[in-house]
């Protein structure tokens, strides 16, 4: 396990996240503007010693109050919007209720805050990642899927990451 950790650590390193090491949470971070306007921050928190449910749910609560913590600024009023993901590796293979949480929906009419949880089977070597968001924009009566939705979109931009990420994560020495 600590082999993947190191790769998937490298690979976020390599493409501009900077490593950040707080007590026993352990973090990569990078901010940037989205289409060069609205500024945004990823915080990807990696974990591995967590087996149930309700400590993958309290784990991403703590994750998501230190991050907040960060931001002056209400949730509501926010411009820079954090995407906090929860990345847990799993020895062995997630349960259903662990893989519901994966799939629940977070955003709020609040807004302010972007937050996902992620599960890797170490055992299968399978990503549980939540559902990208789809865009649909209509001209003059056409469909066209939006092209900046994987940079855009907060869950969808992470996904493209993340899975990038396990790719090199699992397959570099």
């Amino acid at each position: 396990m600590q082999n993947i950790l190191h790769n998937c650590g490298s690979y976020l390193t390599s493409i501009g996240f900077v490593p950040v090491i707080k007590g026993d949470l352990t973090w990569y971070e990078r901010t940037g503007k989205t289409l060069g306007i609205l500024p945004y921050g990823d915080y990807l928190f990696f974990h591995t010693d967590v087996s149930s449910p309700e400590a993958i749910t309290a784990r991403h609560e703590v994750d998501r109050v230190v991050i907040n913590a960060r931001y002056r600024v209400p949730k509501a009023l926010r411009l820079a919007v954090p995407n906090i993901v929860s990345i847990f590796f799993l020895e062995e293979s997630p349960t259903s209720q662990m893989i519901e949480l994966v799939h629940r929906a977070t955003r709020n009419v609040v807004g302010g805050e972007i937050h996902a949880i992620v599960l890797v089977d170490l055992a299968t070597r399978q990503i549980h990642l939540p559902s990208n968001t789809s865009y649909v924009l209509n001209v003059q009566g056409i469909e066209i899927a939006n092209k900046l939705a994987d940079k855009a979109d907060p869950t969808n931009r992470a996904n493209s990451i993340l899975q990038a990420m396990f790719i090199y994560g699992f397959s570099a020495k």
